[in-house]
């Protein structure tokens, strides 16, 4: 098994918190101050991305 290493891990998670700003945006909000529902929506995605950047 070959990992792609820490350069990848990290484009990995700067694509996830990319992807995490673009959802509070389009949902009118503002990243790290919100506790609406749609930011909940937003965090579990990021999450969900993060997490799938682990095997990285």
């Amino acid at each position: 098994l070959v990992s792609p290493g820490p350069l990848a891990y990290g484009a990995c998670q700067t694509a996830c918190n990319y992807g995490a700003v673009t959802c509070y945006s389009l949902a009118g909000l503002t990243f790290g101050v919100s506790t609406l529902a749609a930011a909940a929506t937003c965090s579990a995605a990021q999450g969900a991305c993060m997490a799938a950047c682990t095997p990285l």
